[in-house]
Protein backbone atom coordinates (compact mmCIF):
# COMPACT_ATOMS: atom_id res chain seq x y z
CA UNK A 1 0.00 0.00 0.00
CA UNK A 2 1.23 3.35 -0.72
CA UNK A 3 0.18 6.15 1.67
CA UNK A 4 -0.10 9.59 3.08
CA UNK A 5 -1.35 10.57 6.38
CA UNK A 6 -2.97 13.50 7.77
CA UNK A 7 -0.05 15.45 8.16
CA UNK A 8 1.36 15.18 4.36
CA UNK A 9 0.60 17.75 1.86
CA UNK A 10 1.15 18.51 -1.31
CA UNK A 11 2.79 15.54 -2.61
CA UNK A 12 2.57 13.96 -5.92
CA UNK A 13 2.27 10.20 -6.65
CA UNK A 14 2.20 9.44 -10.10
CA UNK A 15 2.96 6.19 -12.65
CA UNK A 16 2.60 4.02 -9.37
CA UNK A 17 1.15 0.54 -9.63
CA UNK A 18 -0.31 -1.20 -6.49
CA UNK A 19 -1.37 -4.81 -6.83
CA UNK A 20 -2.29 -7.27 -4.47
CA UNK A 21 -1.49 -5.64 -1.21
CA UNK A 22 -3.24 -6.89 1.57
CA UNK A 23 -4.90 -3.31 2.64
CA UNK A 24 -5.85 -0.45 0.19
CA UNK A 25 -3.86 -0.20 -3.07
CA UNK A 26 -3.28 3.92 -2.14
CA UNK A 27 -4.30 6.17 0.86
CA UNK A 28 -4.65 9.71 1.55
CA UNK A 29 -5.36 11.17 4.58
CA UNK A 30 -3.58 14.49 4.15
CA UNK A 31 -4.50 17.61 1.93
CA UNK A 32 -3.82 19.10 -1.68
CA UNK A 33 -1.80 15.92 -2.63
CA UNK A 34 -2.28 14.91 -6.32
CA UNK A 35 -2.68 11.28 -7.15
CA UNK A 36 -2.59 10.59 -10.89
CA UNK A 37 -1.73 8.09 -13.91
CA UNK A 38 -1.88 5.21 -10.48
CA UNK A 39 -3.00 1.09 -11.31
CA UNK A 40 -4.22 -0.34 -8.31
CA UNK A 41 -5.45 -4.16 -8.95
CA UNK A 42 -7.16 -6.74 -6.98
CA UNK A 43 -6.21 -5.08 -3.70
CA UNK A 44 -7.79 -6.97 -0.31
CA UNK A 45 -9.61 -3.43 0.54
CA UNK A 46 -10.43 -0.40 -2.04
CA UNK A 47 -8.15 0.41 -4.57
CA UNK A 48 -8.42 4.03 -3.56
CA UNK A 49 -9.09 5.06 -0.54
CA UNK A 50 -9.44 8.94 0.01
CA UNK A 51 -9.86 10.44 3.99
CA UNK A 52 -8.12 13.96 3.25
CA UNK A 53 -9.35 17.05 1.89
CA UNK A 54 -8.18 19.67 -1.42
CA UNK A 55 -6.75 16.51 -3.17
CA UNK A 56 -6.85 15.52 -6.66
CA UNK A 57 -7.30 12.17 -8.03
CA UNK A 58 -7.25 12.13 -11.54
CA UNK A 59 -6.62 9.40 -14.59
CA UNK A 60 -5.98 6.34 -12.62
CA UNK A 61 -7.35 2.95 -12.93
CA UNK A 62 -8.81 0.86 -10.26
CA UNK A 63 -10.19 -2.17 -10.73
CA UNK A 64 -11.09 -5.69 -9.38
CA UNK A 65 -10.67 -4.51 -5.96
CA UNK A 66 -12.03 -5.69 -2.95
CA UNK A 67 -10.51 -8.96 -2.78
CA UNK A 68 -11.93 -9.46 0.86
CA UNK A 69 -15.12 -9.86 -0.20
CA UNK A 70 -14.67 -13.49 -1.40
CA UNK A 71 -13.53 -14.54 2.06
CA UNK A 72 -15.78 -13.14 4.06
CA UNK A 73 -18.18 -10.54 2.46
CA UNK A 74 -17.04 -7.62 3.57
CA UNK A 75 -17.52 -4.80 1.07
CA UNK A 76 -14.93 -2.16 0.04
CA UNK A 77 -15.16 -0.42 -3.30
CA UNK A 78 -12.50 0.95 -6.01
CA UNK A 79 -13.16 4.06 -4.75
CA UNK A 80 -13.82 5.28 -1.02
CA UNK A 81 -13.97 8.96 -0.37
CA UNK A 82 -15.00 8.65 3.30
CA UNK A 83 -13.87 10.63 6.82
CA UNK A 84 -11.23 9.08 8.67
CA UNK A 85 -7.69 8.42 10.33
CA UNK A 86 -7.57 12.80 10.94
CA UNK A 87 -8.99 13.40 7.53
CA UNK A 88 -12.46 15.02 6.70
CA UNK A 89 -12.80 14.15 3.43
CA UNK A 90 -14.11 17.21 1.95
CA UNK A 91 -13.46 19.52 -1.13
CA UNK A 92 -11.62 16.74 -3.09
CA UNK A 93 -11.77 16.58 -6.67
CA UNK A 94 -12.43 13.00 -8.36
CA UNK A 95 -12.18 13.10 -12.27
CA UNK A 96 -11.63 10.84 -15.33
CA UNK A 97 -10.81 7.57 -13.60
CA UNK A 98 -11.32 4.16 -14.53
CA UNK A 99 -12.93 2.16 -11.78
CA UNK A 100 -14.21 -0.97 -12.90
CA UNK A 101 -14.75 -4.71 -11.69
CA UNK A 102 -13.83 -7.25 -14.98
CA UNK A 103 -14.30 -10.71 -12.70
CA UNK A 104 -16.42 -13.24 -13.48
CA UNK A 105 -17.15 -12.82 -9.87
CA UNK A 106 -17.29 -9.07 -8.78
CA UNK A 107 -15.83 -8.23 -5.47
CA UNK A 108 -16.19 -4.36 -5.24
CA UNK A 109 -19.02 -3.52 -3.96
CA UNK A 110 -19.37 0.11 -5.94
CA UNK A 111 -17.41 2.10 -7.64
CA UNK A 112 -17.09 4.95 -6.28
CA UNK A 113 -18.38 5.39 -2.36
CA UNK A 114 -18.84 8.83 -1.13
CA UNK A 115 -20.11 8.47 2.78
CA UNK A 116 -20.67 9.24 6.25
CA UNK A 117 -17.34 9.71 8.39
CA UNK A 118 -16.37 6.27 10.02
CA UNK A 119 -15.08 7.59 13.36
CA UNK A 120 -15.78 5.81 17.10
CA UNK A 121 -17.96 8.69 19.04
CA UNK A 122 -16.09 9.85 22.41
CA UNK A 123 -17.97 8.26 25.35
CA UNK A 124 -17.17 8.15 29.08
CA UNK A 125 -15.85 5.08 30.88
CA UNK A 126 -14.48 3.52 26.97
CA UNK A 127 -11.11 1.77 27.02
CA UNK A 128 -8.78 3.49 24.25
CA UNK A 129 -5.48 2.63 23.01
CA UNK A 130 -2.72 5.17 22.21
CA UNK A 131 -3.22 7.27 18.77
CA UNK A 132 -7.02 6.15 18.12
CA UNK A 133 -9.23 8.86 17.01
CA UNK A 134 -12.97 9.96 18.24
CA UNK A 135 -15.17 12.38 17.46
CA UNK A 136 -16.68 14.43 20.15
CA UNK A 137 -19.15 17.13 18.56
CA UNK A 138 -17.95 18.46 15.13
CA UNK A 139 -14.61 17.62 16.26
CA UNK A 140 -11.74 14.75 15.56
CA UNK A 141 -9.39 14.19 18.29
CA UNK A 142 -6.51 11.73 18.85
CA UNK A 143 -5.42 9.84 22.24
CA UNK A 144 -1.90 10.52 23.37
CA UNK A 145 -2.52 8.04 26.75
CA UNK A 146 -2.24 4.14 26.07
CA UNK A 147 -4.38 1.96 26.85
CA UNK A 148 -6.40 4.16 28.94
CA UNK A 149 -9.84 4.73 30.08
CA UNK A 150 -12.17 8.12 29.04
CA UNK A 151 -13.35 10.05 32.15
CA UNK A 152 -16.71 12.03 32.41
CA UNK A 153 -15.41 15.66 30.22
CA UNK A 154 -16.06 15.54 26.50
CA UNK A 155 -13.35 16.69 24.75
CA UNK A 156 -14.51 20.34 23.32
CA UNK A 157 -11.02 22.13 22.49
CA UNK A 158 -10.02 23.38 19.14
CA UNK A 159 -6.27 23.41 19.76
CA UNK A 160 -3.82 21.51 22.08
CA UNK A 161 -3.97 18.49 24.23
CA UNK A 162 -6.81 18.29 27.16
CA UNK A 163 -7.37 15.48 29.58
CA UNK A 164 -11.28 14.10 29.60
CA UNK A 165 -10.15 12.92 33.30
CA UNK A 166 -8.80 9.67 32.32
CA UNK A 167 -7.43 10.40 28.69
CA UNK A 168 -5.63 13.03 27.13
CA UNK A 169 -6.98 14.18 23.77
CA UNK A 170 -4.88 16.50 21.02
CA UNK A 171 -7.30 17.92 18.65
CA UNK A 172 -6.99 16.64 15.05
CA UNK A 173 -9.07 19.09 12.74
CA UNK A 174 -12.91 19.70 12.79
CA UNK A 175 -15.88 21.58 11.11
CA UNK A 176 -18.55 24.06 11.72
CA UNK A 177 -21.26 21.64 10.69
CA UNK A 178 -20.64 17.64 10.60
CA UNK A 179 -17.85 15.33 10.10
CA UNK A 180 -19.27 13.68 7.05
CA UNK A 181 -17.70 13.96 3.39
CA UNK A 182 -18.67 17.27 2.09
CA UNK A 183 -17.88 19.40 -0.97
CA UNK A 184 -16.78 16.64 -3.37
CA UNK A 185 -16.46 16.94 -7.25
CA UNK A 186 -17.02 13.76 -8.85
CA UNK A 187 -16.56 13.73 -12.77
CA UNK A 188 -16.20 12.04 -15.85
CA UNK A 189 -15.19 8.89 -14.45
CA UNK A 190 -15.94 5.53 -16.12
CA UNK A 191 -17.81 3.02 -14.09
CA UNK A 192 -18.84 -0.05 -14.42
CA UNK A 193 -19.21 -4.16 -13.36
CA UNK A 194 -19.51 -3.48 -9.57
CA UNK A 195 -21.83 -5.60 -7.48
CA UNK A 196 -23.85 -3.29 -5.37
CA UNK A 197 -24.13 0.08 -7.35
CA UNK A 198 -21.71 2.29 -9.10
CA UNK A 199 -21.96 5.52 -7.43
CA UNK A 200 -23.32 5.27 -3.64
CA UNK A 201 -23.62 8.75 -2.36
CA UNK A 202 -24.08 8.64 2.16
CA UNK A 203 -23.16 12.39 2.53
CA UNK A 204 -25.18 14.50 0.77
CA UNK A 205 -22.61 16.91 0.65
CA UNK A 206 -21.39 16.53 -3.27
CA UNK A 207 -21.08 19.22 -5.46
CA UNK A 208 -20.93 17.11 -8.67
CA UNK A 209 -21.62 13.74 -9.69
CA UNK A 210 -21.48 12.58 -13.52
CA UNK A 211 -20.01 9.69 -14.88
CA UNK A 212 -20.66 6.78 -17.44
CA UNK A 213 -22.84 3.98 -17.29
CA UNK A 214 -22.97 4.85 -13.17
CA UNK A 215 -26.05 4.04 -12.93
CA UNK A 216 -25.44 0.23 -14.23
CA UNK A 217 -24.78 -2.15 -11.58
CA UNK A 218 -23.32 -4.59 -14.46
CA UNK A 219 -22.12 -4.34 -17.95
CA UNK A 220 -23.50 -4.57 -20.40
CA UNK A 221 -22.60 -6.08 -23.93
CA UNK A 222 -24.68 -6.00 -27.11
CA UNK A 223 -24.37 -6.99 -30.61
CA UNK A 224 -23.57 -4.30 -33.39
CA UNK A 225 -25.61 -4.13 -36.22
CA UNK A 226 -23.39 -1.42 -37.85
CA UNK A 227 -19.50 -1.28 -37.16
CA UNK A 228 -17.45 -1.89 -34.25
CA UNK A 229 -15.91 1.58 -33.59
CA UNK A 230 -14.78 2.87 -30.00
CA UNK A 231 -17.60 3.88 -28.10
CA UNK A 232 -19.18 4.60 -24.59
CA UNK A 233 -16.23 6.61 -23.49
CA UNK A 234 -16.55 8.94 -21.45
CA UNK A 235 -14.85 12.63 -22.10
Amino acid sequence: MIGLTFSCYRNRISGCHAEGTGDNGFSLTGYENVLMGCVALRCKHSGIYLYGSRNTISNNLSRDNGQRYLTDGTKWSAMMVVPGWGGLASDNVVVGNIFIDTQATPTQSYGIRVGKHAYSLWGANKVTSLNAYVASGSNVYKALTAAGTTGAAPPTHTSGAVSDGGVIWTWVTGTTTNLDAAGNVLASNVIKGNITANISVSSANVQCVEGFDWTLTKPVWVKSTGNIDALGNAA
